[in-house]
């Protein structure tokens, strides 16, 4: 997957596009 997630903490989106860190919350994020 080499598209852009922005995962959100705490009301924050963040812009990541790396696999293992979305693996970690994996509960909380949105594909845009």
């Amino acid at each position: 997957m080499s598209d852009f997630f922005y995962v959100i903490i705490n009301g924050i989106p963040i812009k990541s596009e790396c696999n293992s860190y979305l693996q970690i919350i994996d509960t909380t994020y949105k594909k845009f």
